[in-house]
């Protein structure tokens, strides 16, 4: 009997043990392997753009949208505000491959994004690209070129990359139509995938100070200056340009949206300045004074239009007046020959003096 016991005992602990191997605390799975496709640097397409609400597996022949980042880079002096623009690309015809029946590539668009001025408070911001796919109906492997419109924002680098936009469409093992991989990449050998398109924007300020020299120069005398900005053909200003008039407590605006040239009047006196707030790199300007005085020399005015750089982001003109005469006393007080003669009188009062002392 404890034979037996000791047996079942055994037994009981061998049954346990084969248990606690078996749950090694894994869940148990049942993998569903998705379709892939090699691209054509050696890789794989699956997975998606970054932010891409759509997976690997969902069904190909409902239209879909990708979002990717548009991401624009600052690089600005003080109070600067991201330009107003319209960022938009060209999506070209598309091509097909390892399709059965399909020879012609359904059309896919990306929404333009609208931009509005704002002020930068970090060195880069992003906003969503929205690709949209169209629904296929065969499998393949769908490519479509993309490039990003020129824009005609002063101080804005566009993107000159060309992408190429890849559609991988398969069947599952229950034979329905899936995307199977979908990829963003720049156009190029060897070029990586993107989940983003970049965009910069460089923005500065001008001075225009002016100084009075000269013996004769009118340090509270007010002189004018006619200040003009410019922008290449076609090109247009979408910063707000703020400045603050001697005097005066609240800041100038002069709107974002215009294109071709604008002036602004400003007065200053020796010591002063105003500064021009905002300018994009790529605008240019002139300073000319306007009430001159013939009896003055002046220097410093920028009569041909000079650009703002990305080198010599904050800018500044200084116009010096100088007025200086030479001074005509009339009469020359040349007082030389009358020291000559006080020193003669003296040498003869001091021989005198020592032949004086002789005689005694």
């Amino acid at each position: 009997m404890k034979k037996l016991l000791a047996i079942l005992l055994a037994l009981m602990m061998v049954l346990v043990s084969v248990a606690a191997l078996a749950d090694d605390g894994q869940p148990a799975t049942n993998p569903v392997t998705e379709p892939t496709t090699a691209d054509d640097e050696g890789g794989n397409d699956t997975g998606n753009a970054a932010s891409a609400p759509i997976t690997n597996g969902q069904s190909a022949t409902t239209a879909q949208v990708i979002t990717i980042k548009k991401q624009y880079s600052f690089d600005v002096t003080d109070n600067a505000t991201i330009p107003a623009d319209e960022i938009t690309f060209t999506v070209g015809k598309g091509t097909v491959t390892d399709a059965t029946t399909v020879t012609t590539a359904p059309a896919v668009t990306i929404d333009k994004i609208t931009i509005a001025e704002a002020a930068i408070t970090a060195e880069t911001k992003d906003y969503d690209l929205k690709i949209n796919l169209p629904a296929y109906t065969e499998v393949g492997v769908y490519e479509y070129a993309v490039t990003e419109n020129a824009g005609t924002v002063v101080g804005v680098t566009y993107t000159p990359n060309e992408y190429v936009l890849k559609v991988t469409v398969v069947r599952d093992k229950n034979e329905n139509l899936i995307l199977g991989g979908i990829a963003l990449r720049e156009k190029g050998e060897g070029k990586p995938k993107t989940d983003t398109i970049e965009n910069s924007y460089a923005g500065g300020d001008l001075t225009v100070s002016k100084t009075v020299t000269g013996n004769m120069g009118d340090r509270s005398k007010e002189w004018t200056f006619k200040v003009t900005f410019t922008t290449e053909k076609d090109m247009t200003v979408g910063n707000t340009i703020k400045y603050t008039p001697v005097g005066a407590t609240t800041a100038t605006a002069i709107a974002a949206g215009w294109t071709g040239s604008t002036e602004v009047n400003i007065t200053l006196k020796h010591g002063q300045s105003v500064k021009f707030e905002n300018l994009p790199v790529g605008i240019k300007y002139t300073v000319v004074e306007t009430n001159k005085d013939s009896s003055y020399d002046i220097d410093g005015e920028v009569e041909t239009a000079t650009a703002l750089t990305a080198e010599e982001q904050s800018a500044e003109v200084e116009v010096v007046n100088s007025k200086t005469i030479t001074i005509d006393t009339g009469v020359t007080l040349d007082s030389t020959v009358y020291m000559l003669i006080m020193a003669l009188a003296l040498a003869g009062f001091v021989v005198l003096k020592i032949r004086r002392r002789e005689d005694y």
